[in-house]
Parts: structure tokens; sequence; C-alpha cells
């Protein structure tokens, strides 16, 4: 439903078990005789608070584009996918949520967040909050994490080895240790704040952002299945492709070259 409605009743509605009322106008719902909703969306609304103790079936909650500053998900222990984005959320206790799959709060004003009780995260999507820290050491099923635009000066990535895509853009990393990850295929680090990774154990990389970093050096020679490389506003004089053969995509644009040998990127247009 994409309507405008300021309200809804759904007392008699007892054996409702999809809820679709995104982009509406609704401040506050009733959902206490719903005891059977499993999927709930109500996306782009005006909530500021929402009671979900009552809806203990609940496997996927979209409240994303709402002004939601708190948020009780202790009953809710079957969930598997929730999207909390751009509400006013500072905490919030995802303990009891031992299923949850799918996380995605951005956005928001996170200062902290306690995963250590998710082992099942595989996508975990926290951009544009204020976390400073945060500890993933019980996440070991991770495939793909997004944390840009944090204020992370350090991270820990030992114990997600299945990692595919990780995106840190825009922290202030000091330094970044990926030897455990080796099924990394996408890393985005722009200005983070790293002038040097040792990607050599990274050999499944193929995808790499690495802009506005003040990088002078990179060894790229163990990373031969790359096929795109963003580069671009770094102050490289110097660069050897010469073993990454499979390039389509190349921004070496605001560095400070002034030869390259691309004889062996053949794929280049």
């Amino acid at each position: 439903v994409q309507n405008r409605l300021p309200s809804i009743d759904l007392s008699a509605n007892t054996e409702l078990t999809q809820l679709y009322l995104s982009e509406n106008y609704i401040t506050s719902i009733d959902l206490s005789a719903n005891s059977q909703l499993s999927h709930l969306y109500m996306r782009d609304n005006r909530l500021v608070t929402i009671d979900l103790s009552k809806n203990t079936e609940l496997t996927h909650l979209f409240l994303d584009d709402n002004a939601i500053n708190s948020l009780d998900l202790s009953s809710n222990a079957a969930l598997i996918e929730i999207d909390l984005s751009s509400n006013h959320l500072d905490t919030i206790d995802f303990s009891s949520n031992q299923a949850l799959s799918y996380l995605k709060i951005r956005g928001d004003q996170l200062k902290s967040i306690y995963l250590n009780a998710n082992p099942a995260l595989t996508h975990l999507y926290l951009p544009l909050n204020q976390l400073e820290s945060i500890d993933l050491s019980n996440n070991h099923s991770l495939l793909e994490l997004q944390l840009s635009g944090n204020q992370l000066t350090s991270l820990n990535l030992e114990a997600n080895q299945t990692l595919t895509h990780l995106q840190l853009s825009g922290n202030n990393l000091i330094s970044l240790d990926l030897s455990s990850n080796v099924a990394l295929e996408e890393l985005n680090v722009s200005a983070s704040n790293l002038s040097s990774i040792n990607l050599s154990a990274n050999k499944a990389l193929k995808k790499l952002s690495w802009s506005s970093s003040a990088l002078t050096s990179i060894d790229l020679s163990e990373n031969i299945q790359l096929t795109e490389l963003l580069l671009s506003n770094n102050n490289f004089t110097s660069i050897n492709l010469e073993a990454n053969t499979l390039l389509t995509d190349l921004n070496l644009d605001n560095n400070q070259l002034t030869s390259i040998n691309l004889e062996t990127n053949t794929l280049l247009s």
C-alpha cells in the first residue's frame, strides 16, 4: 500500500500474516491482535515508537525511514531480516534475535552495537553511524560487511573468514589486517586514513577501491583476479599492474604519474 493513511485499525484481522503499509503517514499502530504476523513492512512512515511484544512470529521487519528512537525486540526471537535505517536510534539490543541473518541500520545515530548473540549473521550493513568500535568475533558466518562512514580506528576481522564483500570507506583506521579474509572479493577502504594494507593473502579479490588515501605505493602482484581497480586522488608516481591481466576498469585520476605500462592489461577499453 502506498497511500496517505494516517492510521489503520487491524484489531479484527487476527489471521493477518503479512502487512505492507510503506509510504504512508502513520504515526502509531496497534498490532497486539495480530499475533500471527510474520512480515511487517512499514517503510517511510512517521512512527516514533512501535510495540511488537505480541508479534512473536515476526521473521521480517522493515521499519526504515521513520522517526523511531527506541525499539524492544526481546519478544521477537524468530526475526531473520531487519532494516531500521534512517531512524533516530543510538542503541538497540539484538541479544534475543539469535536467528538474525540480515541486519541493516543505515544513517542512524548508533554509537555502539552488541552482536555476540547473533552468530547467524551473514549480511551486516551499518554505514553512516557513529561507531568507534565493533566486536565481530562471534559472527563467523558474515559474507557482506558495510561499515562506511563511521568513526572506526581499528577493526578485528580475524574471525570473519567467510567475508566476500567489505566496505570501510570514510573511517579513521590506522591499520587493517586482512590475512584471514582469503575469500574477500570486493574491498573499499577509500578515505579511511590507511596508507598500507598487505593484500597478498587476498587472492580472490576482484574489486578494489582505495581512493583519497595519500597512497604512494601498492603491491598487487598476488591479486591476479582483479577486474576493477579504483585508486584516484592518491600520490602515486608509479604503479606496477603487469600481473593484473584481467583488469577491465581502472581509475588512476589525480595522481602524480608521468607514465604507466599497460601492455599486459589488454582487457582495458
